[in-house]
C-alpha cells in the first residue's frame, strides 16, 4: 500500500518538555510514576563512564534514554508521529516523553552530510529549487577567486537534480544496522531506529543516502535497497556532490 498520509501540523506536540501519560510506560508503572530527570540521566551516564555514549539504559525501568548535545527533539517527534499516524506500516520504538533545550520548528536539515563544522547551516529552504541551488553553491566554495562572478562557475550536475521533486519524510540513514529484525522465523521487521537525521527531503534522498553507506557491489545495495525505495536518475549527480562535500 503506497497511499500517502497527511499529518496536520497542529496535531504535533510543540512543547520543549512533553510527557505522554497514555504511553505504555505509565500504563505499566502507574499514572503517578515519572521518567528519569535530566539530572538523573547525566548522573547515571557519568557513573557508568559513558561520556561518549548518546544512550543511557535504565534496566529497572526498561527504558533507554538518548541524551547529549547532538540529540534533537526532531528525532523524538518523528518517532512519536510515525507511531501515532502509521502504527501498522513503520515499526519504531515508543516515545514516552522528552525534555530539551533549543529551537524546534523550521530548523536546518540534520543529515550528517551537512552537520560538520565546515559547512553553513542547511536551510530551512522554501523550495526544492532553493535546496538544489544551495547544494550547487557548496560545490563551488573556494573557487570564487578564479571567477569574476561566482554565478559563472560551472556546475555540470546542477541540471540533473529535478526541481519538481516531491518532498517526502525521509529517514536518511537506512543502513542495515538501523533495521531490527527477529532472529527466528517467520522473519519480520521489529523496528527502524536512529532517526536523528530524519526530515523532509526530495524524494530521491532516501535511496541516495541508503546506497552511499553500503558496499557498492554488496547484496544489500544491489538486491534489497531497490525493493523498498525507487532508484532515482540523479544518483550519479548526487554522488558527485556528496564527494565534493568530503563525505
Amino acid at each position: 500500500d503506497n497511499a500517502g498520509c497527511s499529518i496536520p501540523v497542529e496535531m504535533l506536540p510543540s512543547d520543549s518538555s512533553v510527557v505522554f501519560k497514555e504511553s505504555t510506560y505509565f500504563s505499566e508503572n502507574g499514572p503517578n510514576s515519572s521518567l528519569p530527570s535530566p539530572a538523573i540521566v547525566r548522573a547515571t551516564q557519568k557513573a557508568r563512564h559513558l561520556s561518549r555514549s548518546m544512550t543511557v539504559r535504565f534496566e529497572d525501568l526498561k527504558i533507554l534514554v538518548k541524551y547529549g548535545r547532538e540529540i534533537t527533539i526532531a528525532e523524538a517527534l518523528c518517532l512519536w508521529a510515525i507511531r501515532r499516524f502509521l502504527p501498522d506500516r513503520v515499526p519504531v520504538p515508543e516515545v514516552y516523553g522528552w525534555c530539551e533545550d533549543g529551537h524546534v520548528n523550521r530548523q536546518p536539515l540534520l543529515d550528517i552530510v551537512f552537520t560538520d563544522q565546515t559547512k553553513l547551516p542547511a536551510g530551512p529552504f522554501s523550495s526544492v529549487k532553493e535546496f538544489h541551488d544551495w547544494l550547487s553553491f557548496l560545490t563551488k566554495r573556494g573557487l570564487e577567486m578564479h571567477w569574476p562572478d561566482p554565478s559563472l562557475i560551472p556546475d555540470p550536475f546542477r541540471d540533473s537534480f529535478p526541481d519538481n521533486s516531491l518532498i517526502t519524510f525521509t529517514h536518511t540513514d537506512l543502513h542495515r544496522s538501523n533495521i531490527l529484525v527477529t532472529s527466528y522465523a517467520p522473519y519480520r521487521i521489529v523496528a527502524i531506529i536512529d532517526w536523528h537525521q530524519s526530515g523532509w527531503y526530495p524524494d530521491y534522498w532516501e535511496y541516495c543516502k541508503a546506497t552511499y553507506t553500503a558496499d557498492y557491489n554488496g547484496e544489500w545495495n544491489t538486491e534489497y535497497i531497490p525493493r523498498f525505495v525507487d532508484i532515482p536518475e540523479c544518483y550519479d549527480a548526487w554522488s558527485f556532490y556528496a564527494q565534493s562535500f568530503g563525505c
